[in-house]
C-alpha cells in the first residue's frame, strides 16, 4: 500500500487570492519532492472574484474555506457569493458534520473551572448545525475521485448530504496528533512538570484538526497556560523517554499582538500536521508548545534528537520560514531563535537572522 500523499497547508487573514498563492507554492514544493500532494487552502474574509485554478494545480486539491466569524449582517450574502464562486469554478461544496463525541473534557485534577479565561469545551451545545458561529466547508475539486461533479446547487447539496451522513471519506494525516493542556497555577508544588499535563483531544484527519482548532480558545485568550500539539504516543515533557537526547527550538514573543500569536500557532500547527519539516529531518520533530504568560510568551518546537547538527539547523531554518511566511508576522522572523539541548541543559545553537541565503548560526560550547 503506497504511503499517503503529502498534506500541504496555508492560512491567511486576507483574501482567498492570497491563500491561493501561498497554497500553490506549498503544493508545488511537495510535488517536486514527493510527486504526490494533497493541499489545504484556507482563507478568512471575503472570497475574491477572479481567482482561477489552473488544471495542473487543482488536481487533487482540497480547499477548506473558513469565512471570518465576525461578519456583520452581510454574512448570508457573502456566504452565497462564496458558494456561487466555487461552484462556477467546478468545485463542489460539502458541509462537514462534526461528531458529538468530539467534546473536550478536562480532568478535575487540573482544577479547570472552565471560566471565561479558559473554556476547553466545544461550544456548550454541540448540535453541529454549522450556523453563524462556525462554517467549516470542505470543497473538493470535481473529478479528483473524492466527490461527485457539482454542476448545480442541487448537486452540491447532494454532496453535502453525503458528507453529513458519513458517506464521504475524511482525509487522513500521516500521523495521529494530540492536544495537551497545562495550567501552571493548578500545579502542586514539587510535582513534575510533565505530570501536570492533560491530554484533552486526539485526531488523525484534516477535518478533525479544524474541529478541534475552532472549538477551543486561541492562545491569546488564555493566561499562564500551555497548549501542546504532539504526535500521538509522545508526551510534551522532558521526562518522556523520547526526549532523553532531545531539545527544542524556542522563540520568545514580547508585546506581540494577540492575533499574531494566534496566527503563528495556527501556522505552526498546519506545518506539523502537513509534514512541512519532512525534507529537513522531519522524523525528529515531535510537536510544539505555546506558553502564554503576562510579560512574554514563547513557542517551542520539540525534537527527539539534538546531536545531529545538520538536521537541527535545517529544522530551525524551516521553523524560521514558518514565521516569515505567515501573513502579518514577518517582523517576528527577525527575532532570535535558540536551541536548547535537554541533556546538556544549555543553549547549543542560535539562529540570528532570517533565512536569506547568508544565515549564520552561533554555537555555544
Amino acid at each position: 500500500m503506497p504511503p499517503p500523499p503529502v498534506l500541504c497547508g496555508t492560512a491567511v487573514r486576507g483574501s482567498s487570492s492570497h491563500a491561493y498563492e501561498l497554497a500553490k507554492k506549498r503544493y508545488e514544493e511537495a510535488v517536486r519532492s514527493d510527486g504526490r500532494a494533497l493541499l489545504l487552502a484556507v482563507y478568512r474574509g471575503r472570497m475574491s472574484e477572479g481567482v482561477s485554478f489552473d488544471d495542473d494545480f487543482a488536481r487533487g486539491v482540497v480547499c477548506i474555506g473558513i469565512p471570518f466569524p465576525n461578519l456583520t449582517d452581510e454574512r448570508l450574502s457573502q456566504k452565497r457569493a462564496c458558494n456561487d464562486f466555487w461552484l462556477k469554478n467546478g468545485l463542489s461544496e460539502m458541509q462537514v458534520k462534526l461528531e458529538p463525541k468530539l467534546e473536550v473534557k478536562l480532568e478535575p485534577k487540573l482544577e479547570m473551572k472552565l471560566e471565561s479565561k479558559l473554556e476547553m469545551k466545544l461550544e456548550s451545545k454541540l448540535e453541529m448545525k454549522l450556523e453563524a458561529k462556525l462554517e467549516l466547508n470542505i470543497r473538493t475539486r470535481a473529478g479528483s475521485g473524492d466527490a461527485p461533479m457539482a454542476s448545480s446547487a442541487s448537486d452540491a447539496a447532494d454532496a453535502a448530504k453525503e458528507v453529513a451522513d458519513g458517506l464521504a471519506p475524511k482525509h487522513e494525516l500521516q500521523h495521529r496528533w494530540a492536544l495537551w493542556v497545562h495550567q501552571r497555577p493548578g500545579s502542586q508544588k514539587g510535582q513534575a512538570w510533565g505530570e501536570c499535563q492533560q491530554q484533552v483531544h486526539e485526531f488523525g484527519t484534516a477535518e478533525d484538526f479544524w474541529c478541534m482548532f475552532h472549538f477551543s480558545y486561541p492562545p491569546s485568550k488564555l493566561e499562564n497556560v500551555d497548549y501542546s500539539l504532539f504526535k500521538q504516543g509522545t508526551a510534551p515533557a522532558w521526562e518522556d523517554p523520547t526526549f532523553k537526547n532531545g531539545g527544542r527550538w524556542v522563540i520568545k514573543l514580547e508585546k506581540v499582538k494577540a492575533q499574531s500569536l494566534d496566527d503563528l500557532w495556527l501556522s505552526l500547527g498546519l506545518a506539523l500536521i502537513g509534514e512541512a519539516f519532512l525534507d529537513h529531518g522531519g522524523e525528529l520533530v515531535c510537536g510544539a508548545i505555546v506558553s502564554v504568560r503576562n510579560r512574554a510568551s514563547k513557542i517551542a518546537l520539540w525534537m527527539s534528537q539534538a546531536k545531529d547538527e545538520k538536521k537541527v539547523m535545517a529544522i530551525g531554518r524551516e521553523y524560521r520560514n514558518v514565521l516569515a511566511n505567515t501573513p502579518g508576522l514577518q517582523d517576528l522572523a527577525s527575532k532570535e531563535l535558540t536551541f536548547e539541548d535537554f541533556r546538556k541543559q544549555a543553549v547549543t545553537f542560535v539562529l540570528n537572522r532570517p533565512n536569506t541565503g547568508e544565515q549564520t548560526a552561533g554555537v555555544f560550547q
